[in-house]
C-alpha cells in the first residue's frame, strides 16, 4: 500500500510479526505465517477489513540453520529462488509461495520448504513489482523469463556488484516509461555452510 494506508498496515504488520514471533518463535516460518495471518485478522475489525485499503500482505520468511545444512522458507505469493553460479542456466531452484497472502479474504494455510545450504548459492527474494515492470521495444512486462537471465547473468559478482548490475538492466529495460509499483530484492549468498553473508 501506499501513503497513510499503506503506513497504517506497515504499523498493524510489525505489531502482528512482533507478536507472533513471541507466540511461536522463527525456527518454522509457516507456523510464524499462520500466526501472523491470526494476528493481521485479530487486529483488522471486519467491517474495516476489505473496505476501502488493501489489508493484504505478501511476505516470504526463510530460517537458516547452519547446524543442519538447511534454508527453511514459507512465503505468502512470494517464492524464494536460488542460484548456483558454478551450473549456469542448470543452477536454478525455487521454494513456492502459497497463492494467497497474508489478510486475504480467504485465509489459508502455509507450508515449509528447503533447500541446502551450498557454498556460492545466492537467493533471491523479490516483489512483484520487478517482473510487472513494463518497458523493453514493445512495453511488454520484463518478467520471470528476463529477470532470471539478469540474475543468472551477475549471480557469480559479489552482491553490491549484482544490485548495480540489476538497477543498470532494470532501468535500461524501463526506459521512459513510468514505475508501475515499488521494486524491492532481497539477495543473500552461502559463503560457507557455517557463514551467510
Amino acid at each position: 500500500g501506499h501513503g497513510v494506508p499503506g503506513a497504517f498496515m506497515t504499523m498493524i504488520a510489525h505489531a502482528a510479526l512482533d507478536l507472533a514471533l513471541a507466540r511461536v518463535g522463527g525456527h518454522d516460518p509457516a507456523r510464524l505465517l499462520a500466526s501472523f495471518d491470526a494476528s493481521v485478522r485479530q487486529m483488522l475489525p471486519p467491517r474495516e477489513r476489505f473496505a476501502r485499503i488493501a489489508t493484504d500482505m505478501d511476505i516470504g520468511l526463510a530460517f537458516i540453520d547452519p547446524a543442519a545444512g538447511r534454508l527453511r522458507y514459507a512465503g505468502a505469493k512470494l517464492p524464494l529462488r536460488w542460484h548456483d553460479p558454478e551450473r549456469g542456466a542448470d543452477g536454478w531452484g525455487e521454494i513456492a509461495g502459497t497463492r494467497r497472502s497474508v489478510g486475504d479474504r480467504r485465509p489459508t494455510s502455509f507450508e515449509n520448504g528447503e533447500s541446502e545450504l551450498r557454498p556460492g548459492r545466492c537467493f533471491y527474494l523479490c516483489s512483484d513489482g520487478l517482473p510487472d515492470q513494463n518497458g523493453g521495444e514493445h512495453g511488454f512486462a520484463l518478467g520471470e523469463k528476463r529477470l532470471r537471465q539478469c540474475l543468472q547473468a551477475s549471480s557469480h559478482l559479489p552482491l553490491g556488484e549484482q544490485k548495480i548490475a540489476l538497477q543498470n538492466f532494470f532501468a535500461a529495460f524501463q526506459g521512459e516509461r513510468a514505475q508501475r509499483d515499488d521494486v524491492t530484492l532481497l539477495a543473500f549468498r552461502i559463503a560457507t555452510v557455517q557463514e551467510v553473508t
